[in-house]
């Protein structure tokens, strides 16, 4: 799980790990990484669903050309100013899902 190489990087404020063969989210999810703001995993071949929980200062989501699925539902994430999930497979948007978002 490319997980526990996030532990004990709590402080991280960006993430890119783009073009990689992560093929999942981490079996913990991203919670943790309490600061971060920027996170890039497009072209990574991730498959299933978005965790539930995403870190709760993300700005800026960059989930394109990956195999995600199920709904999306980013109405946990306030401070989410911006997010390129286009290239999946979702098969629906959750009402209000955005409406934190700046536009």
């Amino acid at each position: 799980d490319w997980g526990d190489a996030l532990g004990g990087l709590s402080n991280l404020k960006q993430l890119s790990l783009r073009g990689n063969n992560l093929q999942a989210f981490p079996a913990g999810g991203l919670a943790d990484l309490y600061l971060l703001t920027v996170l890039n995993l497009s072209s990574c071949q991730l498959e299933g669903l978005l965790p539930r929980t995403l870190p709760p200062k993300l700005r800026s989501l960059e989930l394109q050309d990956n195999r995600l699925s199920g709904a999306v539902d980013l109405s946990g994430s306030p401070e989410l100013v911006s997010a390129n999930l286009n290239q999946n497979m979702f098969s629906e948007v959750v009402a209000n899902s955005f409406d934190g978002m700046a536009a």
